[in-house]
């Protein structure tokens, strides 16, 4: 008798296809996969482990097979994805329930992972997050007619609240021609839509081409008989060229992603707000960018005639914002990141000279962020002084190491608490303006 897997799917869009990856993998290694974890010899959780809600989600999914298995009604469980990848340990010290362990990068190993749990013994699998993106098959969970086309897996972007890099490694993106072959592969199943999905898609191509290749990828689709519609999901506007506003523009069955986007937020490159604005039947949508408002809002109050020139800490998404709101309030501003790039210095080149000079300091990177809230960034701390202000956009801890060391030498300290609740208002008053 074959032996029954149950796998429950938890979190993105991305997640949904490793999930659907690893299904096919476990039908392909002869077991019977199961919708109802009771009664089945193991249970994949494939889990989220970015932000609080999810991680509780995924703890509580856990828990509750748990309890089938403590009642005999589940023999092993496996849990797989962004919550190992993160918090190995904890899960390890914490949930003795769980049988296996299973990262983001060895979702080709669920076959091996689930014969090694179910033969007694305790699999743990993790893979490096940055190799290239596995080729696996799908078995399809999304119903008839659609289904993601995942072009890329990981991100650069290194924006301040998010985890993601550390969780799903570096930007990768997939060769085009495993691409194509694989939406050819969709439309032969019946799929009519195709919701291309990646960390960050406008970036495709970038690492294995250098170039964006976007624009070519989305042509070639295009010519795919059987294709109707091409979602684009997860655009970063920094990214966004002339050829793929062209290609989106000339390709009928990509479908438009935004119909105008404000000032401030092309300027910036960045949007974080939609407004869906519905007039009879036609459905416009704006891009803004909340975060300059927060943000600028949030520190104006704090500068004095004596804070001319800032360090913006970090090159991600959110960076472009807090450059923005600064200029806007009168400051030169310079990026510093971890590697040489164009317009930037080096946090080996901050030297006690130009912390006196920038006083004013932007954190707009992870580093900090619980849990590893004994990391900040690497700085002259003390040559810092009652003129120094330290403003990061973290808020979990309330009080990060760098504010923490800044503040032990005088410096006027802020987490980015504050301005989160400031976008929020933000994003009211832009969907509630007429």
């Amino acid at each position: 008798m074959k032996e029954k897997i149950a796998l429950i799917s938890l979190g993105c869009a991305k997640n949904l296809v490793n999930s659907e990856q690893m299904l096919c993998l476990l039908s392909d290694a002869d077991y019977e996969l199961v919708s109802d974890p009771d009664g089945a010899d193991a249970v994949v959780v494939n889990t989220c482990g970015f932000i609080d809600a999810a991680k509780s989600e995924a703890i509580d999914t856990i828990l509750e097979m748990a309890q089938l298995k403590a009642e005999g009604r589940l023999k092993k469980i496996i849990v797989a994805g962004c919550l190992p990848q993160r918090y190995r340990a904890e899960i390890r010290a914490e949930l003795p329930e769980v049988d296996a362990l299973v990262g983001v990068g060895s979702f080709a190993e669920i076959a091996e992972a689930v014969r090694e749990t179910l033969a007694g013994g305790r699999a743990e699998r993790f893979g490096d997050v940055n190799a290239p993106v596995d080729e696996v098959g799908r078995l399809l969970t999304t119903g008839p007619g659609w289904a993601y086309l995942r072009i890329a897996e990981g991100c650069d972007n290194r924006c301040a609240y998010c985890a993601i890099p550390d969780i799903r490694g570096r930007f990768r993106s997939r060769p085009m021609e495993n691409v194509l072959a694989e939406a050819a592969d969709l439309v032969a199943a019946g799929c009519k839509e195709l919701i291309v999905i990646a960390q960050d898609i406008t970036r495709y191509g970038t690492d294995l081409y250098g170039r964006h290749a976007l624009p070519e990828l989305l042509d070639r689709l295009c010519e795919i008989d059987g294709i109707r519609w091409i979602r684009l999901h997860y655009l970063y506007p920094s990214d966004i060229t002339d050829e793929l506003i062209e290609t989106i523009a000339r390709q009928e069955k990509v479908l438009n992603y935004l119909d105008n986007v404000s000032p401030e937020a092309r300027a910036i490159g960045a949007v974080n707000v939609i407004k869906v604005d519905h007039n009879g039947n036609d459905i416009t949508l704006t891009g803004y960018n909340s975060d300059v408002i927060g943000f600028t809002k949030s520190i104006e109050p704090m500068l004095q005639r004596y804070h001319k020139k800032a360090l913006i800490l970090g090159t991600g998404g959110a960076s472009k914002a807090i450059n923005y709101g600064l200029k806007s309030l009168g400051l030169e501003t310079v990026y510093v990141s971890r590697y040489e790039r164009p317009g930037t210095i080096c946090y080996k080149d901050i030297t006690p000279e130009v912390v006196k000079e920038y006083n004013v300091i932007i954190n707009c990177t992870p580093v900090g962020m619980f849990p590893k809230t004994d990391k900040c960034p690497d700085l002259p701390y003390e040559a810092m002084d009652n003129h120094t202000i330290l403003y990061d956009l973290i808020y979990n801890p309330d009080e990060t190491l760098f504010m923490n060391r800044g503040k032990q030498y005088g410096a006027t300290v802020k987490n980015g608490l504050e301005m989160l609740l400031l976008q929020a208002f933000a994003s009211w008053d832009f969907w509630n303006k007429e």
